[in-house]
Parts: C-alpha cells; sequence; structure tokens
C-alpha cells in the first residue's frame, strides 16, 4: 500500500517544473482559508458582518483548491516513506519537516502559554473558547504548519529549467506566500473572536431593548451558542 502510494506520486520533470510549482503556490495561498471557515462556521457560526452567500463562494472555492493540491505530485511526495524517495527528495522531506517541527513546538508553547493567561484573567469563554471549540487554536495550528511544511520545501527546489549552475533559488517569492499565508493565519484566528465579540453586542443591545419596554433591567444574558436572555422579574 505504502509502496504503492508512493509510485504513484512519484516526481517527474514536470513535476517540479516552474509552472508546477507557481501553481502549488497558488492552491496553496487559495486552500488555505477552507479548513478555518469550517470550523469556525461550525464552532462559532458565520459572524453577522460577513454575507452568507459570499462566505459559503469563497469556502467553496478554497475546498476546490484544497482538493486540487491533495492530488498534486509534489506535496505527496513528501510524504512517502523514507525508503522510496531518493536522496535528493529525502533531503528536502527532512528539512521541510524539520522547519514545520520547530514551528509547532514554538507555537504550542506560545498557544498554551497565552491561553493559561487569558484564563486566569478574563476567562476562554470571553472568546467563545469553550468546551470543543477550545482545541480550535490547535487545529489551526497544525493546519498552518503543513502549509508552513509545504512552502518551506517549496523554497529549497529550483525548477528543473532554471539554470544548474544557480547554486540557491531565489526566496523573495517564498517570503512573499509565506507572509501572506502569517497574515490569512492572523485573520482566521481573530474571527471567531469578532464573530464573539459581534454576538455578545447584538444579544445585549436586543436584551436592553425589550426588558426596557416592560419597564426592568437586564437580569442575565446568555452568550453560547444559543443565546438568551432575562428580564428582572421574568419567571
Amino acid at each position: 500500500m505504502l509502496k504503492t502510494y508512493a509510485d504513484i506520486y512519484k516526481l517527474e520533470g514536470e513535476s517540479v517544473s516552474g509552472k508546477s510549482i507557481g501553481l502549488i503556490k497558488a492552491l496553496l495561498v487559495a486552500s488555505f482559508p477552507a479548513v478555518p471557515m469550517l470550523v469556525i462556521g461550525e464552532f462559532f457560526g458565520i459572524p453577522d458582518a460577513f454575507p452568507v452567500a459570499a462566505y459559503i463562494v469563497i469556502a467553496a472555492a478554497s475546498f476546490l483548491a484544497l482538493i486540487s493540491l491533495i492530488f498534486l505530485r509534489l506535496p505527496n511526495r513528501l510524504y512517502a516513506r523514507d525508503k522510496y524517495l531518493d536522496e535528493w527528495e529525502l533531503d528536502v522531506k527532512r528539512r521541510s519537516m524539520t522547519f514545520a517541527y520547530q514551528f509547532l513546538v514554538w507555537g504550542l508553547t506560545a498557544v498554551l502559554t497565552l491561553g493559561i493567561l487569558i484564563d486566569g484573567t478574563v476567562g476562554l469563554s470571553v472568546l467563545g473558547l469553550t468546551g470543543a471549540a477550545a482545541l480550535v487554536p490547535f487545529l489551526m495550528l497544525f493546519v498552518l504548519a503543513y502549509y508552513l511544511q509545504q512552502l518551506h520545501a517549496l523554497s529549497l527546489i529550483t525548477p528543473y529549467e532554471e539554470d544548474d549552475d544557480a547554486s540557491e533559488p531565489p526566496r523573495s517569492n517564498m517570503v512573499l506566500f509565506g507572509g501572506a499565508l502569517v497574515t490569512l493565519a492572523v485573520i482566521f484566528s481573530l474571527m471567531p473572536a469578532a464573530a464573539k465579540g459581534a454576538k455578545v453586542a447584538s444579544i445585549a443591545e436586543k436584551a436592553v431593548a425589550e426588558c426596557e419596554a416592560k419597564g426592568s433591567s437586564v437580569a442575565w444574558v446568555n452568550t453560547d451558542k444559543n443565546p438568551a436572555f432575562g428580564c428582572e422579574g421574568d419567571g
């Protein structure tokens, strides 16, 4: 089974051409929102400020890009068993995997530290990170690690049609795409908190209006997935 997988995605000259690498970079950026948008929609709901139709269209397009990426040779080749890879492929795999591993170690340390600090001050519930939703930052971290690993691998490859004497591939594009992914990661990591804040504000505004209409004040507000509130004197 593993040998069959390695044989299916065995690299050819065209697999590492400039055109193929450019396609992979484009698909990496286009597919990056797929998992974050699915997770945000599932755990936090689609943000009120984001049109539902636009959200669905962007998510669908991103998933199509992700599916296309999954079937390309180079991204899959990096996950074949070491014994099926040649020396060059093994070097690219190990260096990119090491880069991703180091990112995960520092990223997990930062997320855990930040989570403990937030939970000890305002509480994770303020950000809606309760129950299974508390695992969302860790899931996003692993998703980002995968994309950074793929980008780092691409930075180690010189497209076959370039001058063979070139000692190092140009890295300016890698920095650009890496920066784009990190920017997207920051945006999507902040979306749950933004969505939660918008929901709290909307519930609070509605609670005040309805309770004042009854001649009372707000007694409590529940900002969980099924929001509700109560007024003073309500049975």
